[in-house]
């Protein structure tokens, strides 16, 4: 394969950014339903904790609903190395921020912080662009595949180390370590990227019109069928991945470092998917066989997660994220691959159709999660599986079909 230098480059820059990114998920359970921590005072009810848990859940899905087509698109114009080093500093810019507003128990700074996050943490469409640039055939859909897996792999590493450093030095810095140590491994990625990486753009958009940046708006519109697909399934997984760690934490009283090794873990789960379970699949289905197998395992993943917390089975929460991670990433690397195939020319506004399917989906959960979450602890996770059973039922449509063809 061509070009192998630039994407192992790529691979470590996405390995730091994304482990930059998830390091403070694991956190979000407890900075806001932990009674020690400062950022809420104690005398806050579960109920609005509950909300506001839900509204930091949304903002960056809405940023990102913002930032994700636009950053894509333009990097059409002015190059992925530019806007992965914009994307980059924006990350290491919200890990001061929202450490600062920890220990300044100043929520209004901390959905500050979160919302810089939203708009610059969008290397994963940039990555995608980037494949795009320089792979075709089966090496598109295999090296989008090794991508996700170093993505899920720095998913894997930050929230270990989240858990583990949340309650270092608790006594002066309170959960605002890993805020801090976000920062630094941002830095790094920015190092990394500026020195190393080349870019991979041979012909850039000569101007930054109006379709260009919106471009992404069109080919989402331009296909349905795929974007119905897609969306349904991340409702499933975004209630799973974002209120999983909350339902822990509330009903099992998990440790910061029991949430961290469970989110790293689910991480885990997908690098394994993205690697060895889209070498697998591709080389002995068609691509649309592979949808429907990933669609299905995460189907199984959210139901069994259903059946552990009514049954009391903590083994089946662990064992239950396997199907559900596995399956998401087999399913989106299979969409954003049709998308790639399906506009060879527009490879940012492809990818940044994707993650703008993506980020609305997870803007919409994370609000209605934290209402759902205040009702019942397990309320978002009981209707997960809603989302790729109705993504199983609209494969079988021949609109559907024709977008694989």
């Amino acid at each position: 394969m061509k070009n192998t230098r630039n994407i192992f480059v790529l691979f470590i820059t996405m390995i730091f950014g994304n482990a930059s990114e998830r390091i403070i998920f694991p956190l979000f359970a407890l900075v806001f339903f932990d009674l020690h921590s400062h950022l809420l005072t104690n005398d806050i009810s579960l109920d609005t904790r509950s909300y506001w848990y839900g509204l930091c859940m949304a903002i960056p899905s809405v940023a990102s609903f913002i930032a994700a087509p636009l950053l894509s698109c333009l990097s059409d114009r002015f190059g992925r190395k530019k806007l992965l080093l914009l994307s980059l500093s924006g990350t290491m810019v919200s890990g001061v921020v929202t450490s600062i507003a920890v220990l300044s128990s100043s929520i209004y700074l901390f959905i500050f912080g979160i919302f810089i996050q939203g708009l610059f943490c969008r290397t994963n469409p940039l990555a995608q662009a980037t494949i795009g640039d320089i792979t075709t055939g089966k090496d598109k859909l295999l090296t989008m595949g090794y991508l996700q897996s170093m993505i899920a792999f720095g998913a894997f590493l930050g929230p270990i180390m989240g858990g583990y450093c949340a309650t270092l030095y608790f006594a002066q810095l309170n959960f605002s370590t890993p805020f801090f140590l976000s920062a630094i491994l941002s830095a790094v990625g920015i190092l990394v990227c500026y020195f190393f990486f080349k870019e991979t753009l041979v012909t850039p958009h000569k101007t930054a019109s109006l379709r260009l940046i919106f471009g992404s708006v069109v080919l989402f519109r331009d296909t349905l069928g795929l974007a119905a697909i897609l969306a349904c399934g991340q409702i499933t997984w975004s209630f799973y991945y974002q209120y999983a760690p909350a339902a822990l934490k509330l009903t099992g009283q998990f440790s910061a470092g029991s949430i961290g090794l469970f989110v790293g873990l689910m991480a885990l789960w997908v690098a394994l998917g993205s690697s060895l379970g889209i070498h697998f699949l591709r080389n002995r289905f068609t691509l649309f066989s592979c949808l429907k197998i990933g669609l299905s395992l995460q189907c199984l993943g959210g139901l069994l997660v259903i059946i552990a917390f009514y049954a009391h089975w903590s083994w089946l929460i662990w064992l239950s994220s396997v199907p559900a991670a596995a399956g998401d990433v087999v399913a989106f690397g299979v969409l954003s691959t049709a998308y790639s195939n399906r506009y060879q020319h527009q490879q940012g506004q492809a990818m940044g159709a994707c993650y703008l399917n993506a980020a609305l989906m997870w803007t919409i959960t994370g609000l209605l999660g934290g209402y759902l979450i205040s009702l019942f602890d397990t309320l978002p996770l009981i209707i997960a599986p809603l989302g790729v059973i109705l993504a199983l039922m609209l494969i079988r449509r021949p609109i559907v079909r024709e977008q694989f063809e």
